[in-house]
């Protein structure tokens, strides 16, 4: 009778140990749905923008004074770009007209796709207002109307305050991809919730964007460029 008691015992601690189906279920299925949106997300936004050579620019972009990562960002395009990319690398330097010609040329393709990654946990108003600067560059180069730079900027701004409270996490990820008119913006966090996913189907929001990265005045426009001369 004591050995039928003790065994009893030892039978409800292993259930109260061992998670049920019930409960182990949920977990792994959202695990499993979250990493395979993440891979969707991310197999459309590089979809015929395959890395090689001379069809990706990137660099860490990062405050030198201060010894301080911001985010490495990153710019991609399809074969027929990375041809003209190719040629004028192998021209020579990467001289002023050349710097241009790349900038040209990135203007014009179709498709396209950008990405930061972030480096370090942080406040979002920070990279609002550099979102904000890099689409007033885009401005200024006439890449967008004042009309443009209104509604494009309200697009980013209306998505970006939903993170105000969250901020950004280190790993996280701020993708954008355009075909033709269209400009597909995504944040995706470093535990890969899709934190917004959204289009906008404006042709000033396509060059705006673009202008970020490619207007005169950009921050990030010299060391994006000459990224392709680096080995």
């Amino acid at each position: 009778m004591r050995s039928t008691w003790l065994l009893w015992l030892i039978l409800v601690a292993l259930l109260f140990l061992r998670p049920s189906a019930s409960e182990a279920s949920p977990e792994d299925s959202t695990s499993s749905q979250t990493e395979t949106e993440r891979a969707t997300i991310l197999k459309t936004w590089k979809d015929g923008l395959e890395v090689t050579r001379y069809s990706r620019m990137a660099f860490l972009f990062a405050v030198t004074f201060m010894n301080i990562d911001i985010a490495d960002i990153e710019a991609r395009f399809a074969a027929n770009d990375a041809a003209v990319f190719e040629t004028l690398v192998k021209t020579g330097k990467p001289t002023d007209d050349r710097i241009l010609q790349v900038a040209a040329t990135a203007m014009k393709a179709d498709p396209c796709a950008f990405r930061f990654t972030f480096c370090r946990d942080g406040g979002i108003d920070r990279f609002m207002k550099g979102m904000q600067k890099g689409l007033e560059a885009a401005r200024e180069d006439s890449f967008i109307s004042e009309p443009e730079f209104l509604l494009v900027w309200d697009w980013v701004r209306l998505h970006l305050t939903t993170l105000e409270d969250r901020g950004l996490n280190e790993k996280d990820q701020f993708l954008f991809r355009i075909v033709g008119n269209e400009t597909h913006m995504i944040f995706l966090g470093a535990d890969d919730t899709v934190l917004f996913d959204t289009i906008n189907s404006s042709q000033g929001c396509a060059r705006g964007i673009k202008g970020i990265f490619l207007a005169e005045d950009s921050k990030f426009k010299e060391q994006l460029i000459q990224s392709l001369w680096q080995d």
